[in-house]
């Protein structure tokens, strides 16, 4: 979109043009990285609160990946997911320095960089599982990202996305208010099909979806029924 400015314009117009553009990225950018440099604070208390989701979430990714695989985890955060995961050679990336810092701290035996995946140098593959775990609604360009860590993928490798269903979004927001969620940025909201069209757009093939964890809060035999048989 930034091509109007050949149309008619100097030369040195365009330039500077551009220049400005990416200053303005450059400033959103660092803007974006201070926030969740903030929100890594206070990550782990969350992370507590919320702890039956998050170990749904451990145990239903683990089914997903074989032991003696190697992982890539890209948003992990501070690290739990990837620690879970038994067997696994695992590198997680983070766009936030403070939230890598914390997981390293957390989990010091784990691999764990700063990258943003949408711009950064990613790291070598190959490897054979890559999981977007709760983070593809944070990402400026959704389709950029699954792109780039295509080539990294493994001849038989899978990528694996989770993510909230749009329906909970006003609890979520309630719960953010109340401090018992993470108080994230405001992200994209994806239906399932929005992701699905999303990974085809991006070179792949879906062969699993589903709605597998209905119930994210522990309620005693509700939950167990809801996630293990509906």
């Amino acid at each position: 979109m930034m091509s109007t400015s050949s149309v008619g314009a100097p030369a040195g117009q365009g330039t500077q043009q551009w220049s400005e553009f990416e200053r303005r990225e450059l400033d959103r950018r660092r803007s974006r990285v201070a926030i969740y440099d903030a929100i890594a604070e206070g990550r782990a208390r969350w992370v507590e609160q919320n702890r039956y989701y998050a170990q749904e979430l451990c145990r239903l990714i683990g089914t997903m990946v074989l032991p003696g695989s190697r992982v890539l985890e890209v948003g992990c955060g501070l690290g739990d997911l990837l620690a879970s995961l038994p067997g696994v050679t695992g590198l997680g990336v983070d766009i936030s320095p403070r939230m890598i810092e914390l997981a390293k701290e957390r989990h010091p035996s784990l691999d764990l960089q700063v990258c943003d995946v949408e711009r950064d140098p990613l790291p070598e593959g190959p490897f054979d599982a890559i999981v977007f775990s709760d983070v593809v609604g944070h990402l400026d360009d959704i389709e950029r990202a699954l792109t780039r860590v295509r080539p990294l993928l493994a001849p038989s490798g899978r990528i694996i996305v989770t993510y909230y269903n749009f329906v909970w979004e006003p609890v979520l927001k309630v719960a953010e208010r109340l401090g018992r969620k993470t108080p994230w940025p405001d992200q994209n909201w994806l239906s399932m099909d929005d992701i699905e069209n999303l990974l085809y757009l991006s070179g792949y093939q879906v062969v699993r979806r589903g709605t597998d964890i209905l119930l994210p809060a522990s309620v005693p035999v509700v939950s167990e029924l809801a996630n293990r048989v509906a």
